[in-house]
């Protein structure tokens, strides 16, 4: 292993030593049940009283060993209009060391839109936690109509291998948690989640690759729901790539998978499948050269769909480029050619990638990888575009001078209302406490 409606916004943290409040509000600059219970060791944070994007949604217990360890996987869901939901891992929750196997936690913090206040975590599963540094393990999605929110995860063995994948829902804003079995298939990794119209669709790699697989059960949820298994298509006769999918849900509600398949002179293909057609089309490779790991994220503005993907096309690396953005606007059966989305100064290759969208705007959200140390903004970085040609790369803080150093998987949503957030954790505790925070961004 490795290491809201604006009346309605989170507690935003308050001016801290060394820390000016301009700074962190300056955004994008360029179950009933034994595992619904609540953490002993993590205290709710208190309402601060100052201005800005930047709400604590969990204070890292004092004395933590390694604050990198508290949220180094945050994911967001919102499931009520001003009420997010952020799920977040804390490996080796207990501080027995690393020796200890199944010593994490899965966990959760809900914002109450009434009182203003974050509630108190909820553990939702104490086991084995996997985490990959080239994608997260766990996904979260939300359906406002019924309430629901889940968070998919890795279920893992004491020796980190996959037992599977599992789901755990919620239908009371995250205060109690219902797991449920997606997939008993060992192996099985990487998950990705969408919800909507009464549908909950997951996503995952099964093997090395024997399958992308997407299960799907239909609304309520409950703990003996039957999930129903298909497999994206292959494009021709290409091999499947070990690399985490996205899934995402179109304006109608119809889910949509990107994927990576093996392509031409030894590079890897993008893939986009509309669950349950006959074929996926292709809409974007790394040029013939090799990669050895990449992410993908999909997202929907609107009617338009956009894929974002890490995929190295110069063998000797292009530093104007972290990301390539491709575009449909009709369903998804023809693509636009690739544009750039620019990298902070100085930074390589990222772990992962997380995306959100509202009618106006497309916002994705990542760690690189390693930097040069020439950086502007902090971590994690936030890329940022309403036009979908044009990208401001910067952070959630803004920059110069920043204050976060967060771990490797940030995650992104969109609420309800349209209001963006961003959750990450904060793993350097000088100036602002060390923690899980959330960025939100009103429609």
């Amino acid at each position: 292993m490795m290491r809201q409606p604006s009346s309605a916004r989170p507690p935003l943290f308050p001016l801290l030593a060394g820390v000016g409040i301009a700074v962190l509000a300056a955004g994008c600059g360029t179950s009933s049940g034994p595992s619904a219970s609540t953490s002993p060791s993590a205290a709710a944070s208190a309402a601060p009283s100052a201005s800005g994007p930047v709400s604590l949604a969990a204070a890292a217990p004092s004395g933590i060993k390694n604050p990198a360890n508290f949220g180094d996987q945050v994911q967001v869901a919102v499931p009520k209009a001003g009420a997010p939901v952020v799920a977040y891992t804390w490996i080796d929750a207990h501080d027995k060391g690393s020796a200890a196997p199944g010593d994490d936690q899965l966990l959760s913090v809900a914002f109450d839109p009434a009182s203003r206040t974050w509630g108190a975590p909820v553990t939702i599963v104490d086991a084995p936690m996997e985490h990959h540094s080239s994608s997260s393990s766990i996904a979260m999605a939300a359906d406002a109509a019924s309430n629901t929110v889940a968070v998919a995860y890795e279920d893992q063995n004491p020796d980190s291998s996959s037992k599977g994948i599992k789901l755990a829902f919620s239908v009371d804003g995250g205060k109690s948690w219902t797991p449920s079995t997606v997939s008993a298939t060992a192996g099985s990794t990487f998950p990705a989640i969408a919800m909507g119209g009464g549908k909950v669709y997951v996503a995952y790699t099964v093997g090395d690759v024997e399958s992308v697989t997407v299960s799907q059960a239909t609304l309520p949820l409950s703990g003996t729901t039957r999930w129903t298994q298909s497999n994206a298509p292959r494009i021709g006769s290409a091999d499947l790539v070990h690399f985490a999918p996205a899934i995402a849900l179109d304006s109608t509600g119809a889910p949509y998978l990107a994927y990576h398949l093996a392509g031409d002179s030894g590079g890897v293909t993008i893939g986009v499948w509309k669950v349950g057609s006959a074929t996926a089309v292709k809409v974007f490779d790394s040029d013939g050269v090799q990669n050895d790991f990449a992410s993908v994220g999909i997202a929907f503005k609107g009617t338009t769909a956009v894929v974002t993907s890490s995929l190295d096309r110069s063998n000797n690396g292009d530093d104007s480029v972290i990301f390539w953005e491709v575009t449909s606007t009709d369903g998804g059966k023809t693509w636009s050619a690739g544009t750039k989305v620019p990298p902070d100064k100085g930074e390589s290759s990222p772990f992962g990638v997380s995306m959100a969208a509202n009618s106006s705007e497309v916002l994705l959200t990542y760690v690189p990888n390693s930097g040069s140390g020439a950086a502007t903004c902090g971590t994690p970085k936030l890329a940022e575009s309403s036009d979908l040609t044009t990208w401001k790369t910067c952070s959630p803080e803004g920059g110069p001078a920043p204050a976060v150093a967060s771990g490797f998987h940030p995650g992104a949503a969109s609420g309800p209302d349209g209001t963006l957030y961003v959750g990450f954790n904060n793993s350097d505790p000088a100036g602002v406490p060390a923690g899980v925070l959330l960025w939100t961004k009103p429609a």
